[in-house]
């Protein structure tokens, strides 16, 4: 039996492996139970990209390692906050794919995997932690910037669903979008859900991008104070980091929630960026918005 919504989940930085979101996975799929849903309505499905940033990062520590450096632990974990971003985001040679290229690729293997286990062109929700946030936002933009101007010939996308034409819902969490948006000028943010058409209509377009973020994170950023706007602001000062229609668009489709996540001690400090899989407060408004979804897209067949 197919499923009737497919969700990709995406990691962020650090040392990932093949299962990453499987405690997350399980725990949605108990919630989800408990509201009446079944284990096979709706498919997960993982984003992994990890070994195409961590084999050089582990090469370099190593040998670093054995030189004359203090604070070894502290210098892995900056390693993989910087490391990940800045390799992502560099360009790469003319003579081969860029890891840019290589991480969407692999979000393009995790799509074609999904289509294969739901309904036709059914919706989508997108799940980013961390950097994984700021991954599909970019694969979900090239794939628009593609169709919406009415150019179907995108080597990464063959259909529809593959397009992410079928997109209901962006979940971020631990996001740090704004540490990389801002150098665009403007910046030109997604469009969720989809302008495609594809989707039940009762499922409206009002706030389907969830920010979820723990203050005590310093990797996980509000999203919506990229829409705000000085109007007193200078002619030599900035006033708006994005133009007027995209600043309304924005903050109709994005919604941030603040959370608490992490065991006692990690939940107090820049680890509880890492402990938003396992949490109820980031769980149960998840299975709460999946059920949400299922029921429009039941009652739409």
């Amino acid at each position: 039996m197919s499923a009737t919504i497919g969700a990709l989940i995406a990691h962020g930085i650090g040392k990932q492996k093949p299962g990453f979101s499987r405690a997350l996975q399980k725990r949605l799929t108990k919630r989800l139970g408990k509201r009446g849903n079944g284990s096979d309505e709706i498919a997960f499905q993982e984003v992994y990209y990890g070994d195409v940033f961590q084999p050089k990062q582990d090469f370099y520590l190593e040998y670093a390692k054995k030189q004359r450096i203090d604070n070894k632990f502290m210098r892995g974990f900056v390693l993989d906050i910087l490391a990940d971003a800045s390799m992502y985001g560099f360009p790469g040679r003319e003579d081969a794919p860029s890891v840019y290229d290589r991480v969407h690729e692999r979000v393009r293997d995790a799509i074609v995997a999904l289509e294969g286990r739901v309904e036709h062109n059914a919706p989508v929700v997108v799940m980013g932690h961390s950097l994984g946030g700021h991954v599909m936002s970019n694969f979900i933009w090239d794939r628009q910037e593609r169709w919406v101007e009415g150019d179907e010939d995108d080597n990464l996308a063959e259909t529809d669903f593959q397009r992410l034409k079928t997109l209901a819902s962006f979940i971020t969490f631990g996001c740090n979008i704004p540490l990389f948006v801002t150098a665009a000028d403007p910046y030109v943010p997604i469009q969720v859900p989809s302008p495609s058409g594809l989707l039940p209509a009762e499922w409206g377009t009002e706030k389907k991008w969830l920010n979820y973020y723990d203050p005590d994170d310093i990797l996980g950023w509000p999203l919506t104070a990229l829409a705000a706007a000085d109007e007193d602001a200078a002619d030599d000062e900035i006033a708006a980091l994005m133009d007027p229609a995209d600043r309304a668009r924005f903050l109709g489709m994005v919604s941030d929630h603040t959370i608490n996540v992490g065991w006692p001690v990690q939940s107090a400090t820049p680890f509880s960026h890492i402990g938003y899989w396992k949490d109820k407060d980031f769980i149960k408004p998840v299975a709460a918005h999946l059920a949400a979804l299922h029921e429009v897209v039941e009652g739409a067949g």
